[in-house]
């Protein structure tokens, strides 16, 4: 029974260490806690802050430039070639954006260059109607002048009138030549060539 009252005394100190640590820990928790509840609640603030300031940066970083890109290609779309990206940076998107101006900028060149060889073809046609239409009286004004100074004898007044009248023709005739051949495009023909070594 000595041994039965030493077990029964350990199993007493047991139970009493024992609550004193369950009472310890639950002193400590109610120590503790609030300052858990204190790091969750500003880590919660830390992460809804760094949520918004991430959705400000990519706003102004990303979504804006890319809306300026955007409007840009709907204008360029509608043949607005004047417009122009204003370039924010070095990064991708202000490299895009300088490309973009390039871009326009070629194409508003291209489109001026198109438009003055459909304005020159225009003049060359106009040109070649009025040849046309000019030649045929030459040609009539010139042959009635070669029959009359045919019919006219070599010391006539006349004959010396319609030397000068053919002449006339034939510079004016000459002229249109000229002309035309100013207006006519240029014909390209490529030739193989030895280089030299």
């Amino acid at each position: 029974s000595a041994e039965y009252f030493a077990l029964h005394e350990l199993v007493e100190r047991m139970e009493s260490a024992n609550l004193v640590g369950m009472n310890f820990e639950v002193s400590m928790w109610r120590t503790i806690r609030p300052v858990l509840l204190l790091i969750l609640a500003a880590s919660l603030v830390d992460a809804l802050l760094a949520g918004m300031l991430g959705v400000v940066l990519v706003r102004r970083w990303i979504v804006r430039p890319v809306g300026v890109l955007r409007i840009a290609a709907d204008r360029l779309a509608k043949g607005d070639f004047a417009h122009r990206v204003p370039v924010t940076g070095r990064d991708e998107l202000g490299l895009l954006s300088a490309e973009i101006n390039h871009m326009a900028g070629m194409i508003s060149t291209m489109q001026e260059e198109r438009v003055d060889r459909e304005r020159l073809a225009a003049v060359g046609e106009m040109v070649r109607r009025l040849a046309h239409n000019l030649r045929n009286p030459l040609a009539g004004i010139r042959s009635l002048a070669e029959l009359a100074r045919a019919e006219m004898p070599a010391d006539s007044t006349v004959r010396d009138t319609q030397d000068r009248i053919v002449d006339t023709v034939d510079r004016f005739e000459r002229w249109l030549k000229d002309m035309l051949s100013a207006t006519t495009p240029l014909t390209v023909v490529p030739q193989p060539t030895p280089i030299a070594p």
